[in-house]
């Protein structure tokens, strides 16, 4: 039961990030946000009913895809290219990144439209005084030859989970 309801709370999460927001002047940037907060909450409910790090992992896998959901490359994917980008995401904030130096580029590819694929990839590393860090994310989606890039920032806190900033 208490997983059925974890289920239901993501689902409305997730749904409601596709709303409007008064008084946000972008709409893109509305959604990404929203998506990323409802995400990461779905997220972490969903992963602590499997136990062990599920709500850390699960939190941190909502947050990316939440965000992507809502924002100017999540617009022009279906669920699986989403899904595709948000894993390239959380790969590239996943590996060690010097500060003053770039990440790796980790691409993904639509498994069913070839006019499809994009790149995540670290662009700038900020240590935090709290001991934390924050991440520049260049986010590139190729959508039938037109390129759409985004710059998200991450920020991992002493939990270690990278929460979207505004």
């Amino acid at each position: 039961m208490r997983k059925t309801g974890a289920l239901a709370l993501a689902a409305a999460l997730t749904l409601s990030a596709c709303q409007d927001v008064p008084g946000m002047q972008n709409d893109q940037q509305a959604g990404g946000l929203l998506g990323g907060a409802a995400g990461a909450i779905a997220g972490g409910l969903l992963g602590s009913s499997f136990g062990g790090n599920g709500a850390l992992i699960a939190g941190v896998l909502g947050s990316v895809g939440g965000y992507l959901l809502g924002s100017a490359i999540g617009a022009h994917l279906d669920q699986a290219d989403r899904q595709r980008a948000e894993a390239a995401t959380t790969q590239a904030l996943a590996e060690p990144v010097p500060p003053g130096e770039t990440g790796q580029p980790v691409g993904w590819n639509s498994d069913h439209n070839s006019g499809i694929n994009g790149s995540a990839q670290v662009v700038g590393v900020q240590p935090q005084a709290d001991g934390g860090q924050c991440r520049d994310v260049s986010e590139i989606a190729y959508i039938n030859g037109e390129q759409t890039r985004q710059t998200s920032r991450y920020c991992r806190g002493p939990s270690g989970a990278w929460t979207k900033q505004s």
